[in-house]
Parts: C-alpha cells; structure tokens; sequence
C-alpha cells in the first residue's frame, strides 16, 4: 500500500527487502534494497545530507548481509567497507564485518577488531555477542574438525534482526548443532535492557570428535558485557571474557589419519 500511495518513498522497499531476506528470498530483497538506495534522494526535502548518507550506510550493510546469505563473501565485505566509509559509527555494518571475518582463515585480529568497534558504537540494543575469544573463533576451527563453516553455532555472532523500538526487557536465544562423531554445540545469551542500561551474558561450547585419529576439538567461552549510557557524551562499558580449548591436530592432511601426536590445552 505506501508504494502505491509514494512510489517515490524508499521506506517500503527497504521494509520488503528485510521481509523477504526472512522468507529466504535473497535475491527480490537484493532487488528491493538497491531500488530503496535508488530513491533515497528524494528524501533530501525532510532530511540533512548527513542523515541521507547515513540512510544508505544502513541499506549499504543489509545488501552486504544478503550478499553474505548467497555466499558472495568478497562482495559483503566490499559492501561493508563501503557502508563505513560513509558512516564509521555504522554498528551494524561492523558486526557484518566480523561475522564475514569470522568464517576467513587467519583472520581472528580483524573479526575481534569489528566485534570490539560494533559493542563501543552500539547504543542500549538487545543484539547479543558471542563470547567466542580471538585466538579461537569457533566459525575457523570448526571446519578444520570436520563441521560445516556458516552453521549455527558456529557463527562469530548472531542474527541481527530490525526491531522499529528497543523496549525495556529481557530475551533469551539460543540454538544449537547435533551431529556425528560425538558433535555437540550450544550458544545461548541473556540479553536486557532497562533505560540507560543494556547487559549481555553468553556460553558457547563446541564437542566433537572430528574426522579422525586426535582430530577431536572441546571449547567452551563464557563471557559478560555491561553497558550503561551515563549521558549522551558518556557510555561506560565493562567485558569479561572466559574460555578453555582442549584439541588435538584438528589441521587437515592428506591422509586424515596421519594426525600429529599433539594435544593443546589453553
């Protein structure tokens, strides 16, 4: 109906681009969030060009996600980038990175690195965050014991979803991964907002005996995060962070069952 009313207005396409990336139709809300981009401009009556610009940085990262969701993960992060160009305070955009960074080998620096910047820009929300530490992000190790890289659990942080209002509350979420050789894996988080105060606590655990002689993998990380916005210039933010591995030669060989007689334990 508003696209029949203004189809000038870019507001409704952006809104059906978010309904159906849920509906797993990727491809029609790529679609839907460039024509938003395409109208953007016909906002500059009732809109700063700082506040344009921040518009597209905001549709720039949902393109960069849905690109993500088809597996193009060169172009997400081309995406992203572009959105932090043109707003660095972008949350969202940094917690795409991360989750993009997160799934990349010897990227653990730069997954943290976007994950740190998304908690000390975001205000008082109810995205959680894992407490999966950098030396051992569960979305690099995984795979390398035999689970699939994107699966669950086995991402760097979850799902960000578009709420219209952040009410005072407390949500709950969780998921999980069961499979063969003895895989188990769990992430749960407890977030709450109250007025000026957000709090965020996680577990992860990853099982599994992998896909071969000591390719076997144990990780859990618990972590804390507590935020409260003191004024508008002043937001305070305390982290704890805890995690024990214990793996064998989870890295892959030609002959999976010429594993090195290695154990570590951090």
């Amino acid at each position: 109906m508003a696209k029949q009313l203004d189809p000038k207005d870019p507001t409704p396409w952006f809104y059906d681009a978010i309904l159906k990336q849920t509906q797993n139709r990727p491809v029609e809300a790529l679609q839907d969030l460039q024509k938003s981009i395409e109208l953007n401009d016909n906002r500059a009556v009732y809109r700063s060009r700082l506040n344009l610009d921040e518009d597209q940085a905001a549709r720039s990262a949902n393109i960069a996600r849905i690109y993500e969701d088809l597996g193009f993960s060169q172009l997400a992060i081309i995406e992203g980038s572009q959105s932090l160009a043109m707003d660095p305070a972008n949350y969202s955009a940094h917690i795409l990175l991360a989750d993009i960074y997160g799934t990349l080998p010897r990227h653990d620096i730069a997954t943290q690195s976007e994950l740190l910047q998304a908690k000390l820009y975001q205000p008082a929300i109810m995205t959680p965050f894992s407490p999966t530490p950098a030396r051992d992000t569960l979305s690099s190790l995984l795979p390398k014991a035999g689970i699939v890289s994107g699966v669950g659990p086995s991402q760097s942080t979850f799902a960000e979803f578009n709420p219209l209002f952040t009410t005072n509350g407390m949500h709950l979420y969780a998921s999980g991964l069961l499979g063969s050789r003895d895989t188990l894996s769990d992430q749960l988080a407890l977030v709450g907002v109250h007025n000026n105060l957000s709090f965020n606590l996680a577990h992860s655990h990853a099982d599994t005996d992998g896909f071969g002689s000591n390719k076997d993998f144990r990780q859990d990380a618990n972590g804390a995060l507590i935020q409260a916005a003191l004024s508008e210039r002043l937001n305070i933010q305390v982290e704890a962070d805890t995690s024990a591995t214990d793996r064998g030669d989870i890295f892959r060989a030609f002959d999976p069952d010429n594993a090195a007689n290695v154990r570590v334990k951090e």
